[in-house]
């Protein structure tokens, strides 16, 4: 990392921005690469219900690396999430710099494909996860097995959990209840919930930090709440939020056929 360092610190330009400030806007042309100096930098996109949240990066992490192989827009953007220092490394001067100093700048180039190569290689095992998550419930038939290979799943994509509970709701008495726990501070399986309301949520599981996430959106089945031992990374919090959405229609199917069948008994026992 010293020698590309350096590359930026011969050829790159300082800037501050401040907390808010726009880095660049998805769309924009992708020419410039930066290192991060100081501070902590959001990747997100716009969607149709806002915007999302895909990533942050930190000091000493490279930003827009792609520009520096392509001209191609970008594909997000990207704000300082609170006062940032960035070096700026344009194409056009690293292209320079390289026939200048051939050495330098193949150890510099190396630096960044390890960095892509680590990155791919992280999005490769989430979406290897979210693949094999998806055919696994695909044919589910029992509530039971749906909640054990969620919360399993979840477990099993992070690491360093201390602890981590599944909540679900339970129709006839019309509460939230504890479903899955694993890990210390495991709360009693009395404390349920009638709302899905984060404030109270965390203040009964005496859980003021950590990912609190919902089954579903606009009916809401049940929600996670997980702990780490280390601060959650943007793609961890989208890895779970995928689970989550992929479960939730399964749970909503389950539950339906259970009410069909119910109605078909009853229905049967009445004639």
């Amino acid at each position: 990392m010293e020698q590309a360092l350096s590359v930026f610190e011969k050829i790159g330009i300082r800037t501050v921005f401040k907390k808010g400030d726009s880095v660049f806007s998805q769309g924009d042309v992708s020419d410039r690469l930066y290192y991060i100096e100081k501070g902590r930098v959001e990747i997100f996109s716009v969607q149709e219900k806002g915007e999302k949240i895909l990533a942050v990066l930190r000091s000493g992490e490279l930003l827009g690396e792609m520009s520096l192989f392509d001209s191609a827009d970008r594909s997000a953007s990207a704000r300082a999430a609170e006062e940032i220092v960035l070096l700026e490394l344009r194409r056009e001067d690293f292209n320079r710099f390289m026939y200048q100093n051939p050495g330098a700048a193949f150890e510099f180039t190396k630096h960044v494909v390890n960095t892509l190569s680590h990155r791919l290689r992280i999005s490769n095992n989430y979406l290897i996860s979210i693949y094999l998550f998806s055919l696994g419930i695909l044919h589910v038939k029992e509530e039971d097995v749906l909640t054990g290979l969620l919360f399993d799943k979840i477990s099993s994509s992070l690491s360093g959990v201390s602890r981590s509970f599944l909540y679900l709701w339970n129709r006839f008495n019309e509460e939230f209840e504890l479903k899955k726990a694993s890990g210390d501070r495991i709360p009693d399986a009395g404390i349920t919930f009638g709302s899905f309301d984060p404030e109270i949520i965390r203040e009964k599981l005496d859980a003021a930090g950590g990912l609190l996430s919902s089954v579903g959106e606009e009916k809401i089945l049940g929600f996670v709440y997980i702990e780490k031992k280390e601060e959650f990374k943007e793609e961890e919090k989208i890895l779970v939020e995928t689970f989550l959405h992929l479960a939730a229609p399964v749970f909503h199917n389950l539950r339906w056929q259970e009410e069909e069948n119910n109605l078909k008994r009853l229905k049967t026992y009445r004639q």
